[in-house]
């Protein structure tokens, strides 16, 4: 993380709560979340609503410490719903 991010990250509330591996953590989880929603095949209107669910996994919308405690609070049961919709992420096999 560039040295300014890394500062900038500090005073947010989701940052001070989580740290910086959790807060790494959640953002790598979110951007798989998306990267399925993309590669699924659905109509549209399914895709923007499941993105609009996904879009409650995102820690970087987490502003306040309410935020942050409403998140955390919902974060497994909104990513269950999702992956019983788009699946579990891929492992990939080693040669």
């Amino acid at each position: 993380m560039p040295a300014e991010l890394a500062e900038e990250n500090r005073e947010a509330a989701v940052f001070q709560r989580l740290g910086p591996e959790a807060l790494a953590r959640l953002r790598a989880r979110f951007a798989e979340v998306k990267a399925r929603i993309a590669e699924r095949q659905m109509d549209e209107p399914e895709r923007e609503q499941l993105k609009e669910r996904a879009e409650r996994l995102n820690p970087d919308g987490w502003v306040t410490d309410t935020d942050v405690d409403d998140g955390l609070e919902q974060y497994e049961a909104v990513y269950e719903s999702l992956r019983a919709v788009i699946g579990h992420a891929r492992k990939r096999r080693l040669p």
